[in-house]
C-alpha cells in the first residue's frame, strides 16, 4: 500500500534524526570542533537533496484522490456500457430493438444499426481512456512510493555507515514495491480488445517502460570518513532524482498516447454521434414515437 503522506513525513523526520545524531557523535569523537564549518556546509547541502522527495507530489493527498475517483466512481459506470455487459443499457435497448428495426432508411432501422453502434464504440473508447489514464496515475503514484522509498533506505544506509551502534528506525509505512511489478500488474489486468486494442497498446506499450531506472538506484552508501559517506549519500539521493525524472518522461510519453488518440485523428470516435448524423432526415423522425 503506497504510503500515506503524513505517516511518510513521520517516518522521513524520524530517519533524519537519528541521522543527525550519528553524524553529531561522529563529528565529535573524530574531529572535536575543528571542521565544524565544513560540517555544517555539508549538512546543508544534505537537507538540500532531502527536499526533492518533498517536492515532487503528494499521494494521499494527490494521486489518490485522482485515481479513487477513476477506480471507484468512472470506471464502474463506464463499465457498465461495454458490448460484452448483456445486461449494459446499450445491449438492453439493442435487445428489445431485436423485432423493431424498421425498413431501411427509417428511424428506427437508423437507431438501431447506425446509431447504437457508433455510441456503444464511443463509451468504449472513453473507457479505455479512462482505464489507460487509471493506470498512468497508479504508476506515478508507484513512482512516487518507490522516490520515498529509496530516500528512507539511503538515510538509513548513511546512519550505518556513520555509527554502526545507531538504533535504527522502525518504519511505520509499508515498503514500497518494484515499480516494474506494479506496472506488469496493470499490464496483465489490461483488456486491449475489439476497438480499444490499437490505443491501450500503446499506452501500456509506453508504460513498459516506467521504473527500470528508479527500481536499479542503489542504497548503500560507504566512505572512510564522515565527509565520504554523505557525499556518496548525496550522490545516491541525486541518482534519485535523475531517475524520477526519466520516469516522469516516460509517463508523459504514455499520456500523450491518450491525448493523441482522443484529441487527434479519431476524436470522433469518443464522441457520441448525434441523431441526426447518422443518415436519417429530420423528416424521417415524424411519428417515431408510434
Amino acid at each position: 500500500m503506497p504510503k500515506d503522506d503524513a505517516t511518510f513525513t513521520s517516518d522521513l523526520d524520524a530517519v533524519r534524526e537519528k541521522f543527525q545524531e550519528a553524524s553529531e557523535k561522529n563529528m565529535r569523537e573524530a574531529y572535536g570542533f575543528m571542521l565544524r564549518d565544513q560540517f555544517e556546509s555539508q549538512m546543508n547541502r544534505v537537507q538540500s537533496g532531502l527536499r526533492f522527495v518533498n517536492e515532487i507530489g503528494s499521494i494521499s493527498g494527490g494521486t489518490a484522490i485522482v485515481t479513487d475517483a477513476l477506480e471507484l466512481q468512472v470506471l464502474p459506470r463506464l463499465k457498465e456500457y461495454e458490448l460484452s455487459n448483456n445486461e449494459g443499457p446499450v445491449q438492453i435497448v439493442r435487445g428489445k430493438l431485436e423485432e423493431w428495426h424498421g425498413p431501411e432508411g427509417s428511424a428506427s432501422y437508423q437507431f438501431k444499426w447506425a446509431y447504437l453502434p457508433q455510441l456503444a464504440t464511443a463509451l468504449e473508447n472513453q473507457l479505455a481512456a479512462m482505464q489507460s489514464m487509471a493506470a498512468i496515475m497508479t504508476s506515478y503514484e508507484a513512482v512516487l512510493d518507490q522516490v520515498r522509498q529509496k530516500t528512507l533506505d539511503i538515510l538509513k544506509e548513511a546512519t550505518k555507515a556513520i555509527d554502526d551502534n545507531t538504533e535504527q528506525v522502525e518504519q511505520a509505512s509499508s515498503v514500497a514495491a518494484m515499480v516494474t511489478a506494479v506496472v506488469t500488474g496493470l499490464a496483465g489486468g489490461a483488456t486491449v480488445g475489439g476497438p480499444k486494442a490499437p490505443f491501450a497498446a500503446a499506452v501500456f506499450g509506453a508504460l513498459g517502460a516506467v521504473g527500470v531506472k528508479l527500481d536499479a538506484v542503489a542504497t548503500a552508501t560507504e566512505g572512510d570518513n564522515w565527509f565520504d559517506i554523505t557525499g556518496d549519500m548525496l550522490e545516491k539521493l541525486q541518482d534519485v532524482a535523475t531517475a524520477t525524472k526519466e520516469e516522469a518522461g516516460v509517463l508523459a510519453s504514455a499520456l500523450d498516447e491518450v491525448l493523441n488518440y482522443a484529441a487527434g485523428d479519431f476524436s470522433s470516435e469518443f464522441v457520441p454521434p448525434a441523431v441526426l448524423s447518422t443518415g436519417v432526415s429530420a423528416a424521417a423522425f415524424d411519428g417515431f414515437a408510434g
